[in-house]
């Protein structure tokens, strides 16, 4: 049977991952809350992870432009089956609207996931993905084909010796020939990553990559243009906020722990 959670947005506990299962860490220095400004303050997103009374992760609860009387909410939400796995996760819109709707499957080794996306309910699948992970269950390419053209967005990982994400390359391939690719290169720090527990589930419904890192960015380099990242961290060394300088000023970055 299958579990299904459509919550509020609230405080809990975190989700931490063992390979591709869901159960709690109490001592993990759980995060609860992400919020994002530019140079002159302004709030940009601001993030509320929300977990069920078993410590699992069931919602992100987003709000965009916060500070703005204007802003705009939406959740993605994950559905697990009884053996821990996702099934299935979707954007919520107020309203209970739901886009961008995946469903996934495993492969019997859990080496290979597959799933179908349908950019909102009662249409059609619009896209096929595929995503492989190596033996420590880390993703090393991330491949989506478009119904029906068959034209393929790519993503491919390379990691470190230290359990950290060394290289992410990402292009296009339309009627077979490869027409762009960009690749980023990353140093870090040597502190803990409050993103680590979050593991592949994290990664399946966020495409971000940080879910695996042991450490915390310290700089990437993309296109000859190097950003490096300025943190503060909190006595359990996880960071408390960061700040990036960028051509616009920059971003800082806050988290929240229980």
């Amino acid at each position: 049977m299958l579990k299904f959670y459509l919550l509020p947005a609230a405080a809990g506990l975190l989700f931490v991952l063992n390979s591709c299962q869901k159960r709690h860490n109490s001592n993990d220095g759980s995060i609860l809350r992400r919020s994002v400004t530019n140079a002159s303050g302004s709030g940009l997103i601001a993030t509320n992870y929300v977990y069920d009374q078993d410590g699992v992760l069931v919602r992100l609860q987003l709000t965009m432009n916060p500070d703005n009387p204007n802003f705009w909410q939406e959740a993605i939400v994950l559905q697990f089956n009884a053996a821990g796995y996702l099934t299935k996760s979707y954007n919520a819109e107020y309203g209970n609207s739901a886009y961008n709707i995946q469903e996934y499957t495993y492969s019997s080794r859990r080496d290979t996931i597959r799933s179908v996306i349908t950019p909102y309910r009662f249409l059609q699948p619009a896209y096929t993905r595929q995503v492989v992970l190596d033996d420590r269950q880390r993703v090393i390419s991330d491949s989506t084909r478009a119904l029906p053209t068959g034209d393929i967005t790519f993503t491919s990982f390379t990691w470190d010796a230290a359990g950290n994400m060394a290289t992410e390359t990402s292009g296009l391939i339309v009627n077979g020939t490869q027409q762009t690719s960009k690749e980023i290169t990353y140093t870090y720090d040597t502190h803990r990553n409050p993103f680590r527990s979050f593991g592949l589930p994290y990664y399946l419904v966020t495409r971000e990559g940080k879910a695996f890192n042991v450490n915390n960015v310290q700089s990437w380099t993309e296109n000859n243009f190097r950003y490096t990242w300025q943190y503060d961290y909190n006595p359990n060394d996880l960071p408390l906020n960061s700040f990036v300088p960028t051509a616009n000023g920059g971003l800082k970055y806050e988290f929240y722990y229980r």
